[in-house]
């Protein structure tokens, strides 16, 4: 697999996701912490799937072996780093 086709996967995995929140109403929890600014609670980011969470279910999901994951995720690494990439397999800009 190519790394544009792992990136492409991870596109149609967060996609997946993000459908799934949104057809069930699932909504960003609150952190007990509070903005330093004005004192309300702090919303998290809606998370998303990066590449590393696909490489890791790649093994989770009996794809690929543990070996073959833990080559991918240093590959990955050196790949992103080459190219400066982010979490997410799009151009850093």
């Amino acid at each position: 697999m190519s790394w544009d086709e792992l990136i492409g996967l991870r596109d149609r995995l967060d996609s997946l996701l993000q459908d799934i929140r949104h057809s069930r109403a699932i909504t960003r929890p609150a952190m007990s912490t509070k903005c330093p600014c004005c004192g309300a609670p702090m919303v998290q980011g809606a998370a998303s799937v990066s590449v590393r969470a696909t490489i890791l279910a790649l093994g989770r999901f009996g794809l690929a072996s543990e070996p073959e994951v833990n080559l991918l995720e240093k590959r990955w690494k050196k790949y992103q780093q080459t190219t400066g990439r982010d979490a997410h397999g799009k151009p850093r800009l």
